[in-house]
């Protein structure tokens, strides 16, 4: 007999949409039962990988006759704020939104107002705040051993092509379409816990995992 307590769906079957399904069926409580995508050259290939789920093209359908509990958002960034408002009006009670949260601070405004409306649990995955690294340099900085930096390194980027703007990179996505971090079109870092902006707190605001039990997530 299943344990699972909890069904989830997965909205957009591109690549980190994989890390979702994986990350979830990983756990015994939690049973991943569908996925939907626009394109369905895309759910064909994802099913491959995850045969056994139901496939739909449409969000709306899949939210109707799926009932998920969770639902993990892994489409482009400007479709972020309309699915989750649209998933916590249908009754998800948990929504896992890939970063960037959204593409203007209003998008995220609205965001978390749907979720403490709906009484839903809204997490943004800023994974980078667990880093032991990220972790350490934070504890330092509650303690007042380093100050208060406005920002901090973003370590993750490597070589010339790396420092250039993401506007001018060969290939750029724009705006709207462009995945990772919040810094990625303004020249800032990736690093959640050392940034310290406004409109930064909002984003970072909220438990970034569900099901964790204790810090090593058991």
């Amino acid at each position: 007999m299943s344990q699972a307590r909890y069904r989830a769906a997965i909205i957009g079957t591109g690549g980190i949409a994989r890390a979702h399904a994986r990350g979830w069926s990983s756990r015994p409580e939690v049973q991943v039962v569908a996925a939907a995508d626009i394109r369905q050259e895309a759910l064909d290939r994802f099913l491959e990988e995850f045969p056994g789920l139901t496939a739909y093209t449409d969000v709306a359908q899949m939210l109707a006759q799926e009932r998920p509990d969770i639902v993990s958002i892994c489409t482009w960034p400007g479709s972020h704020a309309p699915l989750t408002v649209q998933a916590a009006e249908a009754g998800v009670r948990a929504i896992l939104c890939e970063k960037p949260m959204a593409t203007s601070l209003g998008e995220a405004d609205a965001m978390i107002e749907a979720a403490q409306k709906n009484g839903v649990k809204l997490a943004i995955g800023h994974h980078h705040r667990f880093n032991p690294r990220n972790t350490e340099a934070r504890r330092q900085i509650a303690q007042g051993a380093i100050g208060t930096p406005p920002s901090g390194p973003d370590g993750h980027r490597r070589g010339a092509d790396q420092q250039r703007h993401p506007r001018d990179r060969p290939g750029a996505l724009p705006p709207g379409r462009s995945g990772g971090g919040m810094g990625h079109r303004t020249g800032g870092t990736s690093n959640g816990p050392l940034r310290t902006g406004r409109a930064d707190r909002r984003l970072l605001h909220g438990p970034d995992r569900f099901l964790r039990r204790g810090p090593d997530g058991r």
